[in-house]
């Protein structure tokens, strides 16, 4: 039996919880396909990354820099990974998705990624492209 596994939230907050979804993902050999979405808050006064994008695109829409905003969730990324002791080169990635989003204008857009086979935990690649136009109802 192929099983896929969800951790977002709080279960992805920091290193700790990477840790802990590392356990619970290698407890069963039939977990072969994990996704992670957006990191919580690691405490009442942090900052959830879901929150911190709907921000961005915000600040987007009205014209204003969200640069600060794009550093925050950085290093929160980089912060992890160096506590964990991955060494996947994000630093380009997340550069380069930056530079993606600063683009759009508050244009909406997806992220496109390659699911990474097997039980391997290093990142996936993803891009930021422009939503395809819908048409109007």
């Amino acid at each position: 039996m192929l099983k896929v596994a969800k951790f977002g939230g709080s279960s992805v907050a920091g290193a700790e919880q990477f840790r802990k979804v590392k356990e619970i993902v290698e407890a069963d050999e039939s977990r072969k396909i994990i996704v992670v979405s957006a990191a919580g808050k690691r405490s009442s006064d942090d900052h959830k990354l879901t929150d911190l994008l709907y921000l961005v695109h915000a600040h987007l829409s009205y014209g204003v820099s969200c640069e600060e905003i794009l550093d925050t969730i950085t290093r929160r990324l980089l912060e992890i990974r160096d506590e964990l002791g991955v060494s996947p080169g994000l630093e380009a990635e997340l550069a380069e998705g930056a530079n993606a989003i600063a683009q759009l204008g508050g244009e909406p857009a997806r992220v496109v990624g390659l699911p990474i086979p097997g039980r391997d935990w290093d990142h996936r690649a993803a891009w930021i492209r422009k939503a395809a136009p819908t048409p109007d109802k």
